[in-house]
């Protein structure tokens, strides 16, 4: 395998990625607009939200750069899971 047959590769796992986040996206904007009470909304948040997750994943896997960015974000998403658990009993 050359040097160019990887970076087209990398280049067409990231380019699938992006389109099943677009997709996602492109999903719950139509059903956001056809009835904004829809119980499939918060489904489709939730599949929007980990194909982001999974393709900022995939992208700083990739760029050395983006590893520190990555773990910076895990961090911060965890204390906000952590926040919001210890203020369940509250609400």
């Amino acid at each position: 395998m050359t040097a160019a047959d990887s970076v087209s590769s990398v280049f067409i796992q990231a380019l699938y990625s992006f389109a099943g986040f677009a997709f996602c996206t492109g999903l719950l904007a139509w059903s956001v607009r056809r009835d904004a009470r829809s119980l499939r909304n918060g489904f489709l948040v939730v599949v929007t939200a980990y194909s982001l997750l999974g393709f900022v994943a995939f992208l700083a896997s990739r760029v050395p750069v983006l590893d520190v960015a990555a773990e910076l974000v895990i961090v911060v998403i965890a204390a906000v899971a952590a926040l919001g658990l210890m203020l369940l009993p509250l609400l």
